[in-house]
């Protein structure tokens, strides 16, 4: 039998009927994708247009609550009228803003997004003292008919401070009137301004944007009384990086007013409020993106008039205390921007006020009416630094401090009313630490600032004044506010050999209730193991905007640089977070501070100290052996080396005070006029000073083809009151500040000249027997060299 071996052939590749199947699958599975995909489509496009829809109610309600009166009696018996927005014309579909025609500015019509109409409508319901509205939006996108409605209460005592109620009286500065628990001493304190009512503020939150080119700082000050009912007033205050930009209508300050025995807050509401000034414009600096209040602040913080001009005076300046010459001939006040950009340690000095040039500002914002509006500068009264723990919280030092508080208010509102008042610490003596071990002690620093109240934007009242000094006007009608600054302030001890203390970088804090002194601290005071002794540790805070925003954020401003010669800084303190951004904020004379003494346990000897320092030329003119030093005890000037010398004291360290410098030069001036001591052994290093003499020079070099200054018979001037020297090193003596034209001239008429700034090309080959250049910014205190360059042939 013969057994066959069956051999099986195996198919390969597809089937002609598996394509198909697999065909249909595939089909299959594309038309639910597509209809899935269409499905995720329409989804995101009913949220985009929800979205819309209640941002776009939202704006509405916004509006409704910016009106300007309750009823028709107004401050000033305005009305009602054509675009003025009562609190009485909020009805069912109608109310709101008006533009001058009196049109409302969002009416009840159909408002187009993209290629979606949205209806906008709203109805409104009267209760005794706010009316309940209803803002409805519809419209009809690819799932149909869809709605979005937001309800808001809208009450009677609005938060724009300018509601007047139905007798003609002003309500004040109220906001909406909710429940309220005060917060915790030592860290917020409450003042009492009369009637059982307090006024507090709230720890102040800074932040800080990506680069650190822009902080800014908000709190708000909380009135409430015995039954927990508050009004609360929102503050804003940052620092920013600005260029100009050309003139336009822009914001004036806004500035607190009084009527009918109200305060309330006076702003721009219409174009016609706005003036024409010259702008500026938030650049992005380094990549970083700075606070959308950049934008307002650059372009609205500008005056529009000099401070001496008390005729025609429409509009509030920014900070009426302002120095006459610290004014451009246009009218607004100066600006400055760092030195030398890479190296702002170096310093500020003052910014032509030309499009495209950088600058730095500050402002303060208080929200009127939802919106943050641009206000008058802060004005720092006075500063006090006392211990974080056990003190405020002490019944007896606590009612001290709030006496003291209220003393500061009425004095200063006394002061500007024109009754000279002063204050004193005296009763927070007890604020000083002795026999302490070695650790860490957190301080506070808390700073008391008092707005001025004007009868039109220039003019102070004078009868709220009187009021204030008849003392029928209290603390709850006078504009300040107590803000906790520990954060903010520049921190100095004046014997780190027994207390530090700590200045470290500002950061952002998010939350109040967080760990405060945590995330980044500043104050807070360290004893250093030892012997006995004793520090004086100083809390500096700048007495205007800068102040509640650290200073400028660059590098350390020293105090011995300053670029103009009328505002001086005092003492040899260097501040950790630096000289604040206005050239205003520089005068010693408003910089406020304040210390506390803490003593370190054991015991130590009496004996003194070296106290030294150097002197050196700011400019050509400066003389050297013209100088003084005073104090305490005997000081030596040694013999000039070169442009500087030294000055050593010997100090006991017993004593607590001033060095004093002076200069007997005619014309001349120092850098700085004292050094500060405290008690302690530890040698002080006072730094340097620089004398700066009446003149200055301006200094140039000489090229050309072949060819020198001092083989041509050639001329410099630079006019009236100034010298010029040529030759292959020219330049011309002019007096500090000067601003002018330098020209050159060849009086043989045989060669070809051209001047032109450093780093500007000059090009002998074409030109004419004179030209000039104008240097357009002021120069000094310090010698300009390389300032220009004449080319002959």
């Amino acid at each position: 039998m013969n057994t066959k071996i069956l051999k099986h052939r195996f198919q390969t590749g597809t089937g002609l009927i598996e394509v198909l199947v697999a065909i249909s699958v595939l089909a299959v599975g594309m038309l639910g994708i597509s209809k899935l995909n269409a499905l995720l489509i329409r989804d995101g496009g009913t949220a985009n247009n929800r979205a819309i829809a209640v941002s776009l109610a939202q704006e509405k309600l916004d509006d409704l609550r910016g009106f300007k009166w309750i009823n028709e009696a107004g401050a000033y018996g305005e009305g009602c009228g054509v675009g003025i927005f009562c609190y009485t014309e909020i009805a069912t579909d109608a109310g709101g803003n008006e533009d001058g025609s009196g049109a409302l500015k969002f009416p009840p019509d159909s408002v187009t997004a993209g290629n979606t109409s949205f209806d906008r409508t709203w109805a409104v319901v009267n209760n005794s003292r706010f009316k309940l509205v209803t803002v409805t939006i519809n419209w009809t996108d690819q799932n149909g008919a869809a709605s979005e409605s937001l309800t808001s209460a809208i009450w009677q005592d609005n938060s724009s401070l300018l509601a007047f109620a139905p007798d003609g009286t002003a309500s004040g500065p109220v906001g909406p009137k909710v429940a309220y628990t005060p917060k915790d001493v030592p860290d917020v304190v409450p003042i009492e301004i009369g009637d059982g009512t307090n006024r507090e503020t709230s720890k102040p939150l800074p932040d800080v944007s990506s680069k650190g080119l822009s902080i800014s700082t908000e709190f708000s000050s909380v009135n409430y009384d015995s039954d927990g009912e508050q009004t609360q007033e929102d503050f804003k205050t940052l620092n920013c990086t600005c260029q100009f930009a050309a003139s336009a209508s822009a914001n004036p300050a806004a500035y607190y007013t009084y009527k009918d025995g109200e305060l309330f807050v006076k702003y721009p509401e219409t174009a016609a409020d706005k003036v024409n000034k010259i702008t500026g414009i938030a650049i992005t600096a380094q990549g970083d993106s700075q606070d959308p209040l950049c934008n307002t602040c650059c372009a609205d913080h500008h005056d529009s008039e000099d401070a001496s001009v008390t005729s025609n005076a429409t509009t509030a300046l920014f900070d009426p205390e302002r120095p006459s010459g610290d004014y451009e001939s246009n009218g607004d006040h100066k600006h400055y921007y760092y030195t030398n950009a890479s190296q702002p340690n170096l310093g500020l000095t003052r910014v032509a006020p030309d499009i495209g040039n950088d600058y730095l500002e500050a402002c303060r914002f208080l929200r009127v009416d939802g919106i943050f509006r641009i206000m008058q500068d802060w004005r720092l009264s006075d500063v006090a630094v006392m211990p974080k723990d056990g003190y405020l919280t002490n019944s007896t030092a606590l009612s001290n401090y709030q006496t003291y508080v209220g003393n500061v208010v009425k004095g200063q509102a006394k002061t500007d009313g024109g009754t000279s008042t002063s204050w004193s610490k005296t009763g927070l003596s007890t604020r000083d630490l002795s026999n302490r071990s070695a650790g860490p002690i957190q301080l506070l620093a808390r700073g008391i600032y008092v707005d001025k109240v004007y009868s039109d934007p220039r003019t102070l009242d004078t009868v709220y004044y009187s009021g204030i000094v008849a003392g029928t006007t209290g603390l709850d009608k006078i504009p300040f506010n107590e803000v906790n600054l520990t954060l903010l302030a520049s921190w100095a001890s004046s014997n780190t050999d027994v207390v530090t203390v700590t200045n470290e970088a500002i950061k952002d804090i998010t939350s109040a209730t967080a760990d405060y002194y945590g995330v980044y601290n500043r104050g807070r005071a360290n004893v250093v193991s030892g012997n006995g002794g004793n520090a004086d540790v100083t809390a500096y805070v700048l007495p205007s905007n800068s102040g509640l925003t650290g200073g400028t954020t660059r590098a350390t401003y020293a105090a011995t640089v300053d670029y103009d010669s009328s505002l001086t800084a005092s003492g040899t303190i260097t501040y950790d977070s630096e000289i604040g951004i206005d050239r205003h904020d520089h005068r010693s004379a408003l910089r406020k501070s304040d210390f506390i003494n803490i003593a370190r346990t054991g015991s130590s000897t009496a004996g003194s100290r070296t106290v030294s320092g150097t002197l050196q030329l700011g400019n050509a003119s400066g003389l050297l052996t013209g100088v003084t030093v005073t104090g305490p005890g005997s000081c030596t000037i040694a013999s000039p080396t070169g442009n500087s010398t030294t000055f050593t004291c010997s100090v006991a360290d017993t004593y607590a005070g001033d060095l004093t410098l002076a200069t007997s030069q005619t014309g001349a001036s120092l850098s700085a006029t004292s050094c500060q001591l405290a008690l302690g052994a530890a040698d002080v290093d006072c730094g340097t000073y620089f004398i700066y003499g009446p003149t200055i020079n301006v200094s140039g070099t000489c090229t050309g083809n072949g060819q020198s200054c001092s083989s041509k018979t050639l001329s410099l001037t630079a006019g009236t009151g100034t010298t010029c020297f040529i030759g292959n090193a020219p330049y011309c003596t002019v007096p500090i500040g000067w601003t002018g034209t330098i020209s050159v001239s060849d009086t043989a008429k045989n060669a070809i000249v051209d001047i032109g700034a450093i780093n500007t090309t000059t090009n002998c080959s074409s030109g004419s027997s004179s030209d000039s250049l104008e240097i357009s910014t002021p120069v000094g205190p310090g010698d300009a060299p390389s300032s220009f360059v004449i080319c002959v042939k």
